[in-house]
């Protein structure tokens, strides 16, 4: 989250910019509205995916795997690879969705170490449901960004 509610003065980016006259102060102000644009967004998708007991890490994950091949299911390592958040939790994240019944989770049969992540058809379902709401959010927020 971003949490910087206004974007410095123009009189301030002035004077960073004779303090610091190799440093291009637009696209940093450019920058700080980009943050601030992507924060408010945010809240709004948290917000959308309380009402289905859903956090972004889950509904990231969902994406990932309904993505992965015909079978849904990739290793857990993979998961991780393919998304901007720690090992922990991920790995704390897939255990909660287990055990809400939204994903499986079984021993890699080649690799006695790694573990095979499966999309179950609760989270598929779920997916689905979430989905067309989630882009409505985004839809409606650049809507409200274009009109003011």
């Amino acid at each position: 989250m971003f949490f910087l509610k206004e974007s410095p003065s123009e009189k301030l980016l002035e004077d960073y910019q004779l303090r610091f006259p190799k440093k291009d102060v637009g696209n940093m102000d450019y920058a700080l509205g980009m943050l601030r644009e992507a924060s408010l967004l945010l809240r709004e998708i948290e917000n959308y995916f309380q009402s289905f007991d859903l956090s972004q890490t889950r509904f990231l994950i969902m994406l990932v795997l309904s993505n992965a091949n015909d079978k849904k299911r990739l290793r857990a390592k993979d998961i991780v690879e393919q998304m901007d958040i720690s090992k922990p939790i991920v790995s704390n994240t897939l255990k909660s969705m287990e055990a809400a019944g939204l994903v499986k989770i079984t021993p890699d049969p080649n690799d006695g170490r790694s573990k095979i992540v499966q999309l179950k058809a609760k989270g598929s379902k779920l997916l689905e449901k979430v989905l067309p709401g989630y882009y409505d959010v985004v839809d409606a927020f650049y809507v409200e960004e274009a009109e003011a």
